[in-house]
């Protein structure tokens, strides 16, 4: 926050389609700003965003679309953390997920 006071949104995770590959930050912080970020899981949202996101969600927009349309509109203040500081397990038939459950 220090680096970035008017930051939105961090993905911690998720497929980055386009970024700056500028490393933004120095202090040992690697953080890449981030607008086209796809599947990810776990983001953290500022508290002054939510309002926006709230309003958006009012007017009918589904979660994700309200997130993606805030991101759109401000694109300066979303960040991803690269390289990816969350473990990510591969993919394929094999790997366990939720539906293990009913085998």
């Amino acid at each position: 926050a220090e680096h970035f006071p008017h930051w939105g949104v961090v993905y911690l995770g998720g497929h980055i389609c386009s970024y700056d590959r500028k490393k933004l930050s120095s202090a040992g912080n690697c953080l890449v700003q981030a607008v086209s970020v796809y599947q990810t899981h776990a983001f953290v949202i500022r508290r002054c965003v939510i309002q926006e996101l709230l309003r958006k969600l009012r007017m009918g927009f589904a979660a994700d679309a309200a997130i993606v349309s805030w991101v759109r509109s401000a694109p300066a203040r979303c960040f991803l953390f690269y390289p990816q500081q969350l473990l990510q397990q591969p993919g394929g038939a094999d790997r366990w997920k939720d539906s293990d459950i009913f085998r």
